[in-house]
């Protein structure tokens, strides 16, 4: 498999095809391919009455337009990177749910659960940061927020929960590994599978514990990151990370995956030591923008 051989706008099919199972009253996890927990498939099913010619454009403008909400007149480096073009033409949720979880604090960073492998770097990072700057009803929204997002359909379609956990738990996940845009990608080289999901594990406690914020450095090892994810890293982005993004895919399209892709975790986390020295300005915590 490599990622020429993979279908224009696969995944946004399986998200179109998993709102349509929604609205015929069958279960989205009869759709091959989908994993996500089952408010991914409510929420496009309010959408899918659309042909999905029109619907996937329509989901492609609007990650754009929030994308340009988010970062204004920095956006166009960010647009123009192989994380957003690479995550529009598969299908990719991943700007859908960040945008409101920098802009709505709590609320939107409980969005970040639809796709749990985000959540699982970002929110324990981001609710440390809270904690230590005293935002604890940024705490409170998030812990509320998510509480009713998964109780609600859990309360009304009880047998959705372990559907999910079947689906997640009978894909080869291996081949997520391998295929990391992160050194957990040096898996397909060494066949430690284990080794770099417990060091990703370790990355993510210590700086959680250190009050670390800078999630897109946790990134680098981490075994569940795909090269479009990298667009979480969007407001730091400047021409050297579309650049570096570009020259990067032949990496991606080896057969041992696209483990080189750690380095632009390496280049951001310059870019912010560099545009803080410049002009000192706050972390993720204060959901406040960079400027280049």
């Amino acid at each position: 498999m490599d990622i020429l051989s993979m279908t224009l706008f696969r995944d946004w099919m399986i998200f179109y095809q998993a709102g349509r199972a929604i609205r015929a009253g069958l279960s989205p996890y009869q759709v091959e391919g989908f994993f996500n927990p089952i408010q991914v498939a409510w929420l496009f099913s309010w959408t899918t009455w659309l042909p999905f010619q029109v619907w996937v454009y329509g989901m492609i403008g609007l990650s754009f337009i929030l994308l340009v909400v988010l970062l204004k007149k920095q956006a166009h480096w960010a647009l123009l990177s192989l994380p957003f073009i690479f995550g529009m033409s598969m299908g990719s949720l991943d700007v859908l749910l960040w945008v409101p979880a920098r802009l709505l604090g709590g609320w939107g960073l409980s969005l970040l659960t639809l796709k749990p492998q985000l959540a699982l770097l970002v929110a324990p990072l981001q609710l440390s940061a809270w904690w230590r700057s005293g935002q604890r009803k940024e705490i409170e929204r998030f812990f509320i927020a998510t509480l009713i997002l998964w109780a609600i359909p859990t309360l009304l379609q009880p047998a959705w929960l372990p559907a999910w956990l079947r689906a997640v738990f009978t894909a080869d996940q291996s081949v997520r590994i391998h295929w990391a845009a992160s050194l957990a990608g040096f898996s397909a080289l060494t066949g430690y599978e284990s080794l770099y999901i417990a060091l990703f594990f370790l990355v993510l406690l210590v700086f959680t514990l250190r009050g670390d914020d800078r999630y897109y450095l946790v990134a680098m090892f981490s075994p569940f990151f795909w090269p479009s994810d990298w667009i979480l890293a969007a407001e730091y982005i400047s021409w050297r990370f579309t650049l570096l993004s570009w020259l990067l895919v032949p990496t991606g399209l080896s057969p041992n995956g696209a483990q080189l892709y750690f380095l632009l975790g390496l280049l951001i986390a310059w870019e912010q030591h560099r545009r803080q020295k410049e002009s000192p300005v706050p972390g993720i915590g204060s959901f406040q923008n960079p400027q280049d």
